[in-house]
């Protein structure tokens, strides 16, 4: 074997163990939180007040599974079944977050995103797209319009809040 192959493939193996131990030692971090329903430590020290999120999915089964992973953050939630009633509610509202499922009747989720970055008022709210549609159309679309992240579904709870909560608490502000 040439050596310069030989140096090459030492380096891969090295850097695939730290690969590994990082991927452990993450594992083994929010392993400690999985089966858990207290709030990760950390969360919310930098607001003054409890964020609220308003979870969108006409599936009744979807909003508290998503209401237990944002627990789990501290973030509150509210829920609705319906993009009309959506914008109606962020209208009168003050938001932190919107989970948007897309394939709703009437106003789809892509109108509700359409509609809530048009509005001077909603556009900084944040949007994770929460969708069973894991299509390239369906994420392109979704980004296109101006969603913050999208979530396939099923989803891990954890994974959620986690993103949620980077969402909520930009690196900046924690």
């Amino acid at each position: 074997m040439l050596p310069a192959i030989r140096i090459a493939q030492d380096a891969d193996k090295r850097s695939d163990k730290k690969k590994l131990m990082r991927h452990s030692q993450m594992s083994a971090n929010l392993s400690r939180f999985s089966d858990s329903s207290e709030p990760l430590p950390g969360c919310c020290k930098s607001r003054t007040t409890t964020p609220l999120a308003l979870i969108v999915d006409d599936d009744p089964d979807i909003p508290p599974l998503v209401e237990s992973a944002l627990d789990r953050f501290d973030v509150s939630s509210d829920s609705v079944n319906d993009g009309a009633t959506a914008l109606e509610r962020l209208r009168a509202h003050t938001y932190d977050l919107v989970i948007l499922d897309l394939a709703m009747a009437g106003l789809t989720g892509l109108d509700v995103l359409r509609s809530l970055k048009r509005e001077a008022r909603l556009q900084g709210i944040p949007v994770i797209v929460l969708t069973a549609d894991a299509s390239d159309e369906a994420l392109a679309r979704s980004f296109g319009y101006g969603a913050d992240d999208f979530v396939v579904k099923p989803f891990k709870a954890t994974e959620l809040g986690m993103r949620a909560f980077r969402l909520l608490y930009p690196l900046t502000s924690r």
